[in-house]
Formats: structure tokens, sequence, C-alpha cells
């Protein structure tokens, strides 16, 4: 059995603030890894795929940190000072749009923190989930605050719609993240109502796709969602990550005891059935099956080159 050892650090000049690295045996397919810890000092509230093997990692602040999928933290930028960095959507060209908690807005930026425009200032209170329709021009955020989402031109900035209810719940609980299918539906987790919505632009309707429950093809507190390159829908709610068709039917549940799942309160897809988790106070990388669960998965050789690692966020 191979096994992974992996060089954390780098030659890098800023390095995190390490107590420990720990690991935990676990099998993947016909091969055994090691999945490693790091210790720094906050929590992640964002995180998106960058080039082919590279995430950004937010944590409210105006920094935005670079890790390999090996857990090893290859760089950072900063933005100007009063930006909190939430969620974030990367762009075909390269830049990147993210929810400002600190000046309520969306801001798109480049890689060296320089930002191109800001959008919604003055609509938005509290910005979360963002989804970027590069083919349509706009912007979808997810307003926790009143339980909406806001369509924005992302050239002109103008604001072009409202979806939802624009209800409060309470203030910790309302629509987290949004995102589009191929076919054109709006996707949005409601957290204050524990449920998944889709609205159709056809009957300009919102609709519960995924239901309020404990039960397996359920969710309680959904935090994020995102939408694979079948068009399956992957719902990241406490103490679960599952799998959906595109019309709401429930595949399976993928993760198990041994990942710790408790609040995986952002999720990005980096490569065909494989997703990165910010999981409360880390980082996960896991596989997962279209068809069957994942103590099922294929022994396939691609799979085989495939670990997961954690990276653990704790003060």
């Amino acid at each position: 059995m191979a096994s992974h050892n992996l060089n954390l650090l780098g030659d890098i000049d800023e390095k995190p603030n390490i107590g420990k690295v720990e690991g935990i045996p676990r099998r993947v397919a016909n091969v055994t890894f090691k999945p490693l810890t790091i210790n720094l000092k906050s929590i992640p509230t964002g995180i998106v795929k960058y080039n082919d093997d590279c995430l950004l990692v937010s944590f409210k602040t105006n920094e935005i940190y670079k890790y390999k999928y090996s857990g090893k933290m290859i760089g950072k930028f900063a933005l100007s000072k009063g930006i909190e960095v939430n969620r974030m959507y990367t762009m075909t060209n390269g830049n990147i749009a993210l929810s400002d908690c600190g000046n309520a807005c969306i801001q798109v930026c480049n890689m060296t923190g320089y930002v191109i425009k800001s959008i919604g200032k003055g609509v938005l209170t509290k910005p979360c989930g963002i989804h970027v329709d590069e083919s349509a021009n706009v912007i979808y955020v997810a307003e926790f605050s009143i339980s909406c989402v806001y369509m924005f031109d992302i050239d002109s900035g103008a604001h072009l719609e409202i979806i939802g209810t624009q209800k409060r719940y309470s203030d910790i609980s309302g629509y987290s993240d949004v995102a589009l299918t191929k076919t054109g539906k709006v996707l949005v987790t409601d957290e204050g109502n524990h449920q998944v919505l889709m609205y159709d632009k056809t009957d300009k309707e919102l609709k519960a796709l995924i239901e309020n429950g404990h039960e397996d093809g359920m969710v309680r507190w959904p935090h994020a969602i995102a939408i694979d390159g079948d068009d399956n829908i992957i719902i990241a709610s406490n103490h679960k990550l599952q799998l959906f068709k595109s019309d709401g039917n429930f595949i399976n549940r993928f993760d198990n005891k041994e990942d710790r799942i408790t609040v995986p309160n952002q999720l990005c897809i980096i490569n065909p059935c494989m997703v990165a988790v910010a999981n409360n106070t880390t980082i996960d990388i896991l596989t997962y099956d279209k068809y069957t669960q994942i103590s099922k998965i294929s022994t396939s050789r691609e799979l085989m080159k495939n670990y997961r690692f954690h990276i653990s966020l704790n003060d």
C-alpha cells in the first residue's frame, strides 16, 4: 500500500502558525493515504478552485490564501483594508468575484488584490454565496439578511431582478448560497427553512426541491451548493454531504463517520467526482461516486491517484 507524506510548508516566506501535523490513515479505492492537519488561527468562509491544482481560501478578512491540493500554502494576496472576503467565484478571465461583508457589496478583483469594480452598494446588506453566469453577464447574490437572491449586470453593475421572499427569518439564518444549472434554473440554499429551493425563469416561482428533515435525502441547515459537470447537485448541510440529480432525486450521501463532517459551510468542485469542503475548522478534499455510496467507490486508476487531506484551522 502506498502512503503520501507531504511537505506542507515548502519554501515560502510567511508560513502558517503550526502547532502540530497529524495524520489518520484512510483507504480510498485500493490505496492507503495519510491526511494531514495544519493548525491555523481562523475558520474559512470561502473556498474556490484556481487553476488546475490550487485552492483560494478566505477567512472573512481582506486576505486570500493560496493552497495546493496537497495542503501546501504557496502564498497570499491582500485587498484594500475594510474588505471582508466571504464567498468567492473564479471567472474564466482569471478575476475573482467575491461577497464583501465589510462593505456590503460584491467586489471584482484580480489576482494581485486590485479591485476592478464594486457592485450592489446600497442594495445588499449581508451578501453571501455568489454565482456568475458569464454567458449572460449576470451575477447572482444570495442575500442572507432578507432571504432573497439579487441579480446584477456584471458589466454595468445595474440591479436587474430579485428572486425570493425578502423575508427576515432571524439574524443567523437566511439564503446562504446560490448556483445555476445547465438549463438555467437557479438553486438556493434556504437555511431559514432548512430546504433547497429551485427558481424556474419560465414560471417565475421558487419551489422546494429538497426538503427539511434529518433523514438522508433531506437537509438541515443547508450551507452550500455546487453543480457538477453532469448537472448533479451537491449539498453541504449540517453533518453531511449529499448528492442529488438535477430534478432533486437523491443519489447518495458520500461522507462517512471518519470524515467528521460537522458544519460544512462552503464547497467547490475541483475535479470530476472530487470536492473541496470547508468543514468548520478544516478543509477536506473528498471523492464521491455518482451512482453508489462512497464505500463502494470505483478502484479505477484515476481515483487511485486521488487522496484526502484536511487543513485544521483551530485557534
